[in-house]
């Protein structure tokens, strides 16, 4: 294998992290309103976790370069920050307000 061909395999490893480590950071940032995360998937293009928020309600988070997207069964809603969903944006009022 080609030293070029050795580096683009490290940028691509590197770009596949890339989500992986700031959904992680997000996550650690929030852990006040955490009591479980497990990042589930994560791809040169998206990492997705599984929280369960300290109401008990769990919820999915997947960021992406459109940001980031949160959903509970099958209502899926676009966040634009992800403290948002630990202070306030929870699932139950998401169900209420989308009628």
């Amino acid at each position: 294998m080609s030293f070029a061909s050795l580096m683009l395999m490290n940028e691509g490893d590197q770009v596949a992290e890339f989500y992986q480590r700031e959904l992680a950071q997000a996550l650690n940032e929030q852990v006040f309103g955490i009591s479980r995360s497990e990042i589930i998937h994560s791809n040169e293009n998206e990492a997705e976790a599984t929280i369960t928020l300290l109401e008990g309600n769990t919820i999915n988070v997947v960021l992406s370069s459109a940001g980031y997207k949160v959903w509970r069964q099958a209502l899926v809603m676009s966040i634009p920050r992800f403290e948002l969903i630990i202070l306030g944006i929870k699932p139950k009022s998401i169900l209420r307000d989308s009628g």
